[in-house]
């Protein structure tokens, strides 16, 4: 409907990769647009899409090798089982051993396990420095509960996440203190930029509202599709995303650019800590931008 009858000339959204995935093939069948904002697991490039967030190795490669120099080198990993968990987990793994650091424990959780005394118990005896968690979904706030309720202390042991955002974090409450997480975007970003950004969408939707990555990769999403239509003076989607190519644009993580073939952002990856007052306070950044690796 919107491709045919309404004639749009792209589709910003449909946040989730399993709606992506049910989309692509009505996408590519009517020669449409769609840019994708949020951080997934990475796939072999459509000629129809453009990706905002990151893919698996723009959140690891530099958090891997700042934890293991920061935080400790045996490291414990735990995933949920399916495809975004267990690409970023291969990606985690090299960086890890390349950091010189030690792998010593490694499992999956079934998709939406809410239960994880056992994994936990099984945590605590490795005698680990660190937990690399790419636990998600549902499944994320009830880890991290579970994580402090079996005896296991974030302050001392902490984990590193890679799918806890801010959102996560509140419902999680003061279990999740003393963690951290890699995202390209954190709401604590301190840049007029970034201000601004915040400002306007409070403005919108009340100031108690969450920021997180996956709604600023939707803002800088809209404003990379408009530049990209101004660069190309047309409306056909081989021309938006030729002159999407190579592209520079600002946003409120920093300057960003679209990669030259692979339709995927070169972002900023930032490493955020876990406040009291359950905001990321940003603690590294990636030395420039990240270039994506989709497979």
């Amino acid at each position: 409907q919107l491709i045919l009858k309404e004639k749009v000339v792209a589709i910003v959204g449909t946040n989730a990769s399993n709606t992506r995935l049910a989309v692509i093939p009505t996408i590519e069948k009517y020669n449409g647009l769609l840019v994708y904002n949020t951080y997934y697991e990475g796939e072999k490039p459509s000629k129809n899409l453009l990706y905002t967030n990151t893919c698996p190795n723009q959140q690891v490669a530099s958090f891997m090798p700042w934890m293991v120099s920061n935080i400790g080198k045996k490291v414990y990993i735990v995933g949920s089982d399916y495809e975004f968990p267990r690409k970023s987990i291969a990606f985690a793994k090299k960086y890890i051993t390349a950091a010189g650091g030690e792998i010593v424990g490694e499992e999956y959780a079934p998709n939406g396990e809410t239960d994880f005394s056992s994994i936990v118990n099984r945590i605590k005896a490795s005698g680990c420095d660190v937990v690399f968690s790419a636990v998600a979904g549902n499944s994320a706030v009830p880890f991290f509960k579970d994580y402090s309720q079996y005896g296991m202390y974030p302050k001392v042991t902490p984990i590193c996440a890679i799918a806890s955002h801010e959102a996560a974090i509140k419902s999680v409450g003061s279990s999740a203190v003393g963690c951290y997480a890699s995202f390209d975007y954190f709401y604590s970003i301190d840049t007029p930029e970034n201000k601004e950004f915040i400002s306007k969408y409070q403005a919108l939707y009340g100031a108690n509202t969450t920021i997180t990555n996956l709604a600023e990769g939707a803002y800088h999403g809209v404003y990379m599709l408009k530049k990209a239509i101004e660069g190309a003076k047309s409306l056909s989607t081989e021309d938006i995303i030729a002159a999407a190519s190579g592209m520079e644009f600002d946003s409120p993580a920093g300057k960003l650019k679209m990669d030259e073939s692979n339709h995927h952002c070169w972002l900023n990856t930032y490493i955020g800590q876990v406040q009291e007052d359950l905001t990321y306070k940003v603690v590294a950044k990636s030395d420039g931008l990240v270039a994506p690796i989709p497979e």
